[in-house]
């Protein structure tokens, strides 16, 4: 079994949760099995239209050019890193950071990516 560690925050009534979910299988064919064909490709589907748009953002700061980030497309697979990590480019977080209202909320995010980079085993001193 696969334990999810769940962070989320509501600024807007200033609170934040953190707690698990016990994914019901450890594999993509026993997923499957429990939720069905359609809602894993649903979820797949979801997290790699976020990954390329992402991806395009990055490309459009950098100055690409609408064909260049096409082409990027081609043959494109996400990595383990992208796929899994959840944390955020120094720039999301930036943004993220100013759009919350409290100093509770920011620290929450501060930790929650922390958190994400040791589980990482990434060394961040």
């Amino acid at each position: 079994m696969i334990t999810l560690t769940i962070n989320s925050s509501a600024p807007k009534v200033d609170r934040s949760f953190k707690g698990t979910y016990n994914l019901p299988g450890d594999t993509v064919t026993s997923l499957v099995d429990t939720f069905g064909e359609d809602v894993i490709l649903n979820i797949i589907k979801s997290r790699l239209t976020a990954l390329l748009g992402h991806k395009s953002r990055t490309m459009m700061e950098n100055r690409k050019t609408t064909e260049e980030i096409q082409k990027s497309f081609d043959g494109w697979k996400p990595s383990l890193r992208e796929a899994s990590s959840g944390v955020l480019s120094q720039r999301s977080l930036e943004n993220k950071l100013k759009k919350l209202e409290t100093p509770e909320a920011k620290k929450e995010l501060i930790n929650e990516q922390i958190e994400r980079l040791n589980a990482m085993n990434v060394d961040i001193e």
